[in-house]
C-alpha cells in the first residue's frame, strides 16, 4: 500500500461510491501542461505530477477502516516502563464471562480519548484497560454486536458501522484475530437502524 499524502486524504474522503478494481485508475482531473519558462533546459523532460489514483483511495479506506474497527481483547497488550506498547507474551485470554462483555474489547490503535492518553503519560504502572480506547464507548451506542458460538467458547464481534468486519476471541486462550471482508463503504444508515 502506498503512503497517503495529506492532500490525498482530503481527496479520498470526498470520493464516494464503490471502488472500480483498477488501482491505476486516475480519480482526479488531467493536469494542464505547463509551458517551459525562459531559461529552463528544454531538453530535460519535466516530470509529470503524480496523479491521485484509486490505489491512493484504497490505501485511505484501509487506514480508515483499520483505525475504526481493529480490536484487541483486554490484556492482550501491555505498556512497558519505557512507555512502549507491545503484545503481552503471557496473555492467556479472557474468561468466558469477560469474553461475553463488550467492555473487555479495545481499539487496536493509538489512543484518542483523553483518559487513555492521560494514562499513557502519567508516571507509574499503567493498567491494561487504561491505555486503549474501549469499543463500548463508540458512538452511536449499539454499533457493535457481540455473540458467542454455540459451545460458548468463542466470542464474535461484528461492526455495524463497517459491515464486513469480523473479530473472534477464543475464551481462555491467547487466540484472537480480525478481518474485514466488505465493500469499503461505511454504513451511513446506522443511526436509523438502531
Amino acid at each position: 500500500m502506498p503512503s497517503v499524502k495529506p492532500e490525498y486524504e482530503v481527496l479520498a474522503a470526498a470520493v464516494t461510491g464503490r471502488l472500480r478494481g483498477d488501482p491505476s485508475l486516475p480519480l482526479d482531473e488531467e493536469p494542464e501542461e505547463e509551458e517551459p519558462l525562459a531559461g529552463e533546459d528544454e531538453e530535460e523532460e519535466p516530470r509529470p505530477p503524480e496523479r491521485f489514483l484509486e490505489m491512493h483511495r484504497l490505501a485511505h479506506i484501509v487506514k480508515t477502516i483499520d483505525r475504526a474497527v481493529a480490536v484487541v481483547p483486554k490484556g492482550a497488550l501491555l505498556v512497558e516502563a519505557s512507555r512502549k506498547i507491545r503484545p503481552h507474551r503471557n496473555f492467556e485470554g479472557l474468561s468466558v464471562e469477560a469474553a461475553k462483555d463488550l467492555r473487555s474489547y479495545f481499539h487496536f490503535r493509538n489512543p484518542e480519548s483523553i483518559e487513555a492518553i492521560a494514562a499513557l503519560t502519567k508516571k507509574g504502572l499503567v493498567r491494561d484497560a487504561d491505555f486503549l480506547d474501549p469499543i463500548a464507548a463508540d458512538k452511536p451506542p449499539g454499533c457493535w454486536t457481540l455473540s458467542m458460538n454455540p459451545s460458548v467458547s468463542c466470542s464474535v464481534l461484528r461492526s455495524l458501522a463497517w459491515p464486513g468486519y469480523f473479530f473472534f476471541h477464543e475464551a481462555e486462550t491467547g487466540d484472537y484475530g480480525g478481518a474485514y471482508f466488505g465493500d469499503g463503504l461505511p454504513n451511513t444508515d446506522l443511526q436509523f437502524m438502531l
